[in-house]
């Protein structure tokens, strides 16, 4: 005797399976990100006057691997059971004040190491934004995509504090290391489209954000990164710049984002 599944638990089950799918290939493709991560942002620091940057770089790099890939396995492993590893904390508007500077310059280097990331693969994170909102039915707001550029930034941004560094120290190399993500990124989110792809859901709407043609071919995505690594960055908090208020300020505004 066949039973006939009611259509929308066919559709939650095939939603998970893709949902699951994306997952393995993220956490399959860690290593090779770590390894690419350290290789680039090793490169980026050999170019840089600033000393710090590059001392601090020597007591990180045995350990940045380990560090990295820590912070990426529970975020992978609450994605994967169906928990949004980038859920924002609530935060109430009388606690902003007791914002640690610290942690809003780390705040606002993974913003910025994001936003880096998000021009480049622009119809990728379209696309997957698209399945993730089919499979949280949501239609508008906060971005829904689990494995958006901020998820690796924050990882990273874990995976190159120290109590040895400042926090203006630590904003400067998450900008230094923010064009060394997104070409590490390349490969991950054209693999990312191949799943959609076996999945049959790559094309959940014609219509893409931007009028440029969809390309996930590694070349034009390696392409993108390069492209937007040549620009000038442009600085959201100035090094040694500590005013409080100003910190709240941008505090606000990644509460806010709709992109993070």
């Amino acid at each position: 005797m066949t039973v006939a599944l009611p259509r929308g638990l066919i559709r939650t089950m095939v939603s998970n399976d893709t949902l699951r799918a994306l997952v393995d290939a993220v956490t399959a493709d860690v290593p090779r990100l770590s390894r690419q991560l350290i290789e680039s942002i090793g490169a980026c620091v050999q170019q840089t006057r600033h000393v710090l940057l590059r001392d601090g770089w020597a007591r990180r790099r045995k350990r940045f691997q380990l560090e990295f890939e820590t912070s990426l396995q529970p975020r992978l492993a609450h994605a994967r059971r169906g928990i949004d590893p980038l859920r924002p904390k609530e935060v109430a508007l009388h606690q902003l004040s007791l914002v640690d500077e610290h942690q809003a310059l780390m705040d606002v280097g993974v913003n910025h190491a994001a936003k880096h990331c998000q021009e480049p693969f622009s119809n990728e994170l379209y696309q997957l934004n698209t399945f993730f909102s089919a499979l949280a039915g949501v239609q508008h707001g906060r971005e829904p995509n689990w494995l958006r550029p901020t998820l690796f930034a924050q990882a990273m941004a874990e995976a190159l504090a120290g109590n040895d560094l400042s926090a203006e120290q630590h904003y400067a190399f998450m900008q230094l290391a923010s064009p060394a993500l997104a070409e590490a990124l390349a490969p991950l989110y054209q693999s990312l489209m191949a799943v959609l792809q076996e999945h049959k859901v790559a094309q959940l709407r014609t219509t893409a954000p931007t009028p440029r043609a969809p390309n996930t071919s590694l070349a034009d995505l390696q392409e993108r990164a390069a492209i937007t690594r040549q620009r000038d960055a442009v600085l959201t908090v100035l090094p040694g710049q500590r005013d409080r208020g100003l910190l709240t300020q941008l505090y606000q505004r990644l509460q806010a984002d709709p992109t993070l």
